[in-house]
């Protein structure tokens, strides 16, 4: 037997649920903004890359004792120190 009441009683809890979490989704606040990258506060300033280098151009011009240029010279031909200590040449190249 079926009940013509009961399915409108369950039509109308069905739209009164349906309605209530609406509601309730549209109440719940908006997702903080995350902080843009690099943990900087203001979004308007670029971010900042910090960089370093262990590599120092020496350029070297050698002459013999009359003055004439010394041709055909090797990076193994040279020594660099920095401070008194002796350091590696890791890239040469003759100009």
């Amino acid at each position: 037997m079926r009940c013509p009441g009961l399915r409108s009683l369950l039509a109308g809890a069905l739209v009164l649920a349906l309605a209530a979490g609406v509601r309730s989704a549209q109440q719940e606040p908006a997702p903080a903004p995350r902080p843009a990258a690099g943990g900087l506060d203001e979004p308007d300033q670029p971010p900042v890359f910090r960089t370093g280098i262990n590599f120092i151009r020496v350029d070297v011009i050698v002459t013999d004792g009359d003055g004439n240029h010394v041709r055909g010279l090797e990076a193994a031909d040279f020594q660099v120190f920095e401070d008194g200590e002796p350091q590696t040449i890791e890239s040469f190249q003759l100009v």
